[in-house]
């Protein structure tokens, strides 16, 4: 027991020590300065600051993506919105919110469920590339890109409806 433990705290200083060295090299490990970001929450001193705006994931670490969906550079009015957040009271959640645009309409007043798959899509990507981002102690988060996807649909919405998507992140294996 005092052998996991010692583990856990070498662990937990290796991971501290990454971030700063990070920090120190002038990367903002913290682009979109997040409380829950691990560098801020593993006490790295410039890794979060009050006083700077937060900003979403999108905007801090891909601005120019031109996705419909999440993409802050798209222009047209297709554009889904979908912005995505480290969750402020809880760690390890990623919490995006979007609102769909009438044009996505199936029937009058009801989005077309496919675009719910979109939205789910997009979040996930994002949620998996912080997960692995966040376990490997790097600067800016992989591409990855869903490789299976199931959404069942509970409730429909309709244009211009806020939506609020939230993962957790239970676990990062080590594909060996």
């Amino acid at each position: 027991r005092t052998y996991a433990n010692a583990s856990r705290a070498f662990g937990a200083s290796r991971t501290v020590e990454q971030w700063s060295e990070l920090a120190e090299r002038g990367v903002d490990v913290n682009p979109c300065n997040s409380p829950k970001h691990p560098a801020a929450l593993a006490g790295v001193q410039t890794a979060f600051d009050a006083g700077r705006t937060r900003r979403s994931l999108q905007e801090a670490y891909d601005p120019h993506c031109i996705d419909f969906v999440c993409g802050r550079a798209h222009d047209t009015a297709g554009k889904i919105g979908l912005v995505s957040y480290r969750c402020e009271n809880e760690e390890n959640v990623l919490e995006s919110h979007l609102k769909f645009p009438s044009q996505y309409e199936e029937f009058p007043g009801i989005i077309g469920p496919a675009m719910y798959g979109v939205a789910a899509s997009a979040h996930g990507n994002w949620a998996a590339s912080i997960a692995l981002m966040d376990r490997a102690i790097l600067p800016r988060p992989p591409l990855v890109a869903v490789k299976s996807l199931a959404v069942s649909v509970v409730d429909l919405v309709g244009p211009g409806e806020p939506l609020t998507l939230r993962s957790r992140l239970l676990e990062v294996e080590d594909a060996r």
